[in-house]
């Protein structure tokens, strides 16, 4: 039961990896103006892997701090636009439009950080554009993560709040990564194959 190949060991081992990744994610997001950078190296090692975690992470910082700039200029925007946004007098119907919209951006802005870790020299308007697609072609798939993980927080805090403390920001990025695998890999073949021709 507790070999090194036995799924509980590998659970353990993946629990024990988020937290760190959780750890250098908020430390490293202390000044707000490195949350990109710090959330791009996240994502970079969240896959459990060989290797010194914080070697990985404190490299992909460095080589991603100034790209990530204009991705948090976009969160910037998104959280303002969220916060100006008046529902008050909005139709029912129109409030869930709304809240679809905003978890799309939420998804959106997520997923131009996966797009920076994943693929090197991409300008920014493909970082966006290939983000946006991502965010359309698993809409479906990763549309609950955010509403589970509130759900979590709001009505299991009192249960599970340590759990959630220590995974706050590594849990949710990790299932979304598992999520969108298969379009990541899509839009990996699509820039191979032009590459290739070009």
């Amino acid at each position: 039961m507790f070999s090194l190949e036995g799924k509980l060991y590998r659970g353990l081992a993946v629990i024990w990896h988020l937290i760190m990744v959780n750890i250098l994610v908020m430390v490293f997001s202390l000044p707000i103006i490195t949350l990109g950078a710090s959330i791009t190296a996240g994502i970079t090692i969240i896959e459990p892997s060989s290797g010194n975690i914080f070697i990985q992470f404190w490299e992909t910082f460095k080589t991603k701090w100034l790209s990530s700039l204009p991705i948090l200029a976009i969160n910037v925007v998104s959280l303002y636009f969220y916060f100006m946004f008046d529902m008050t007098f909005l139709a029912s119907s129109l409030k869930i439009i709304y809240y679809v919209f905003i978890l799309f951006l939420l998804i959106f802005n997520v997923n131009c950080y996966v797009i920076l870790a994943k693929f090197a020299d991409l300008h920014r308007i493909n970082i966006f554009r290939y983000s946006f697609m991502i965010s359309i072609l698993s809409l479906v798939k990763t549309i609950w993560i955010p509403i589970v993980w509130v759900l979590l927080v709001l009505k299991a805090y009192h249960f599970i709040g340590l759990l959630l403390n220590i995974m706050l920001v590594s849990l949710p990025l990790y299932v979304h990564i598992k999520m969108i695998n298969k379009e990541v890999k899509m839009i990996e073949k699509f820039l191979s194959k032009d590459r290739k021709e070009g």
